[in-house]
């Protein structure tokens, strides 16, 4: 079978309009090529048909005059690109629903989730579970369609205005809830503090799960060979996508490309390919609105260095009302076709994972924060930056892997596992990470690691055995205006005695034999100032705690630096976490004099290169995206490398390679970096 989505691919991605049906299919094809793109996305069906259709409910795009899908085909077909039909269940028209209610998300009222003249879809509906099966047999019968990706496929609560319509109260959800939960209702109210809400969570990812597997072996019994992406968890190739969203609280998450990157290579074990869609627009109100041509190359640089496709997302066609970003976009495709060779072989090197709990982000919330600062997620993203800013290669782990057979082995590959704040953990997530540190490996965790379970029901104290603790004698929820005291030897902080503390601390006991650093200054009054010192002394209560498991070793920290960090970027703060890591690692790159600089280390499948990836954020100023300034005199030190040179190939300078130092690193002086440099080393001799 000729798997072609595990070659190198640029795809290019039109989300079209029901007017562009009058387009020229041949031109579409050939300013698909000329953007340097191996593959296009197509509209086929599901809302509209772009096709003449004879299923009796999907309609068909009214300004249809004859098969412009079939034309595309062969367009493509003249062109030599690879065909990716976009399909989307995720909604019907009027005359779907008017055939089939019962088919459509609705509230207990029987509203329907309308919106814009389209009805949403229900996922243990017919228009899922009927419908779209016979579409896919129309169309992939009929049309030599090579891959498919399904649009917004799953449980979808809000619209593309961000109302949010609730949980649907349809019969089939209604009836499919009951046989699952032995006879409950669903809730109306999406409160994770509600037992049955969380169990019908649960059900949600029964049924999502279910007709992801349906769809996906109703596909491949038609034709094996067609490329499938996103399905809830059967997926041949995996695509994602970075946008901004003026929802969202600002600033954007300038790392929001490389986090998902990162994520995808998690979930798709570093084996199955993967895209992450740069949207060309704003937001959705303003598609017609381009982002700038700085952003665009930021974001593409992480997808790079992080080991996706090039992938880039149109409203539309190529013709665009602001084109700021395209021809910086077209230069990135180049870039990568000239060395696609090179990037379709690396995998991470990386040795540090950044563990990410999605059921702490989703159940942490259901219980009231012990400190208003203590939010799920941002924990994540702090120690996210952390790293990212201090210069470390390293990977994401999702827990969802927890449950899989190979997630032993999946941690096996790193020398340290970071985990920040993960809240809730199931029994046998804990024993897989307990056993990996048995078996010699190394864990940072703060907060209350563990101690929820994976639905966020408290535990009587933590699911790790590993943990350098006996137990937890007290909470306390707000340590405004204390500090952690630096006691001489303690770590590597010459010029400060304090780092900050503020939010919840959690008074934990030491096992015996255990290392105990920082010492708590509990809060003392900072107003007037003439109030402003230490009353209280300080106390035996520690700021981290080291201790051997098996063969391994766990540093826990009793509170939350990886938030802190997030919230007001003090250096300590980002400091701690970087040397609690590096106490177990030693990275197979480092980088001297950076600023706001992204280091990715990877390694290629065949000829053992290392390549390393360095990304500039210089350009980033809250919602400012504009050209970074070029950061000039970096150092680089790679260990396990060999040659005289390296190759630079953003800048295509060959740079020469120092001996060894006592470390084993060989260093180069790195060109000017302004958006990208990719730096491409020799592997040692055997």
């Amino acid at each position: 079978m000729n798997e072609w989505w595990r070659e190198p691919q640029r795809i290019v991605q039109t989300n079209l309009r029901l007017t562009d049906a009058d387009m020229d299919p041949r031109q579409v094809a050939r300013d698909a090529k000329a953007f340097g793109a191996t593959a296009i996305f197509f509209n086929v069906g599901g809302i509209f048909a772009w096709y003449p259709t004879e299923l009796p409910l999907q309609a068909v795009n009214p300004f249809l005059k004859d098969d412009v899908l079939g034309r595309m085909l062969e367009a493509c077909r003249a062109e030599n690109l690879h065909f990716i039909g976009r399909y989307d269940l995720s909604k019907g028209t009027q005359k779907a629903y008017d055939a089939h209610p019962e088919w459509f998300c609705k509230n207990r009222e029987g509203k329907p989730f309308l919106y814009n003249g389209t009805y949403q879809a229900s996922i243990t509906g017919g228009w899922y579970h009927e419908q779209g099966p016979a579409l896919l047999t129309e169309t992939l019968n009929r049309y030599d369609i090579e891959a498919v990706f399904f649009n917004m496929f799953g449980y979808r609560q809000f619209s593309y205005s961000h109302d949010d319509f609730g949980v649907s109260q349809d019969e089939s959800a209604v009836r499919g809830f009951a046989e699952f939960s032995g006879g409950k209702e669903i809730p109306d109210d999406a409160d994770t503090a509600s037992p049955v809400f969380r169990e019908y969570l649960k059900f949600q990812e029964h049924a999502s799960a279910a007709l992801g597997r349906k769809i996906y072996d109703h596909i491949k019994s038609i034709r094996p060979s067609i490329g499938v992406a996103n399905l809830a968890g059967h997926r041949d190739w995996i695509r994602l996508e970075s946008n901004r969203s003026v929802v969202r609280r600002p600033p954007e998450w300038q790392y929001q490309t490389g986090e998902r990157a990162r994520f995808a290579q998690s979930i798709g074990r570093g084996e199955k390919p993967y895209t992450i869609g740069i949207t060309h627009f704003f937001d959705f109100p303003w598609r017609f609105t381009a982002e700038s041509e700085p952003f665009q190359a930021n974001r593409m640089a992480q997808a790079l260095a992080n080991g996706a496709e090039p992938h880039y997302y149109f409203l539309g066609l190529f013709k665009q009302d602001d084109e700021k970003p395209v021809q910086a976009m077209r230069d990135v495709f180049a870039y990568h076709a000239k060395h696609e060779a090179l990037y379709t072989g690396l995998k991470s090197a990386s040795r540090i994972a950044l563990y990410h709990s999605a059921a702490t982000e989703r159940y942490g919330s259901r219980f009231k924060p012990i400190d208003v600062h203590d939010q799920p997620g941002l924990a994540f993203h702090g120690a996210y930056r952390a790293l990212l800013e201090s210069g470390l290669a390293f990977d994401t782990v999702a827990d969802r892997l927890a449950g899989a057979d190979d997630f032993a082995a999946v941690l096996k590959r790193y020398d340290a596992v970071l985990l920040p704040d993960v809240t809730c953990m199931s029994d046998r997530e804990a024993a897989a990470l307990d056993a990996y540190v048995r078996d010699g490996g190394a864990i940072v965790a703060t907060g209350q690691a563990g101690m929820r379970d994976a639905y966020g029901d408290t535990r009587a104290g933590t699911a790790l055995q590993c943990l350098p603790i006996a137990g937890v004698r007290e909470v306390r929820p707000s340590m405004r205006a204390a500090y952690l005291r630096i006691r001489p030897g303690e770590l590597d902080f010459p010029k400060t005695r304090v780092i900050m503390l503020d939010g919840s601390y959690l008074a934990a006991e030491p096992k015996p034999g255990t290392e105990q650093l920082l010492r708590v200054q509990p809060p003392q009054r900072f107003g007037p100032p003439e109030f402003s010192y230490p009353e209280a002394p300080l106390s035996d209560d520690p700021g981290v705690i080291v201790g051997a498991f098996g063969r391994g070793t766990v540093a826990y920290v009793p509170w939350l630096p990886d938030q802190l960090f997030f919230r007001h970027s003090l250096v300590e703060h980002k400091q701690l976490l970087a040397q609690l890591v590096g106490r177990f690692t030693q990275p197979v790159a480092k980088l001297e004099k950076a600023s706001r600089i992204e280091l990715t280390v990877r390694r290629h499948r065949d000829t053992g290169q290392i390549v390393v990836h360095l990304v500039n954020y210089a350009g980033q100023a809250n919602d400012n995206y504009e050209d970074p300034v070029a950061q000039h005199d970096l150092r680089l030190g790679v260990r396990g490398v060999g040659g005289e040179r390296a190759a630079a190939l953003v800048s295509g300078r060959e740079v020469p390679l120092g001996a060894s130092d006592a470390d084993g690193y060989r260093w180069i002086q790195v060109p000017p970096v302004r958006h990208m440099e990719a730096l491409v080393f020799a592997p040692a001799p055997a």
